[in-house]
């Protein structure tokens, strides 16, 4: 609970006569406005903070207008508080068959090396093969007598997806 402090009425009235001249002096129109040239807690002073300051401490917002923006030659404009970047991660939504993406798996795994973060696109679209094209993925590889750990692990997994299902039955 905040506490009212009884105020004299001539402080008010001292306090209304300088945020006029304040308002008059940076040429606005409202008087929350006058926040954006007070300096607060990193930043400038929050229109919310300006009425409680207005009502339970008038001296104190009376000395701050009278600092920073009548007794100041060209009064500044304070910057709002920065704020942390948004940690955004851009997805993109894009359908792909079941062959295109069969398609970007070769060009992914014939590429080796070569393309920066191929091992990361390879995992990432490996799960939407279904259990037979990885078992003819495998057998391709037992053919070329290959060795291809991520094939495996789809494999694996796409297995115990599939026992996993049969089991709920």
């Amino acid at each position: 609970m905040s506490a009212v402090i009884e105020t004299s009425p001539s402080t008010l009235q001292e306090l209304e006569e300088c945020i006029s001249k304040a308002m008059n002096r940076i040429n606005t129109q409202k008087e929350t406005d006058l926040c954006f040239y007070i300096p607060w807690k990193n930043g400038h002073l929050h229109h919310f903070a300006f009425g409680r300051l207005k009502k339970a401490e008038p001296t104190e917002l009376l000395r701050m207008i009278r600092e920073h923006i009548l007794e100041k030659d060209n009064p500044s404009h304070v910057s709002s508080k920065p704020r942390p970047a948004l940690m955004v991660k851009r997805v993109v939504d894009v359908k792909l068959k079941r062959s295109q993406i069969n398609q970007l798996l070769t060009v992914l795994k014939s590429s080796g090396s070569e393309i920066q973060g191929a091992d990361e696109l390879i995992s990432m679209l490996s799960p939407h093969q279904t259990l037979p094209q990885v078992q003819k993925l495998m057998l391709e590889m037992i053919r070329e007598k290959d060795i291809d750990q991520g094939l495996w692990e789809t494999y694996t997994k796409l297995v115990e997806e599939e026992r996993g299902t049969l089991q709920q039955k």
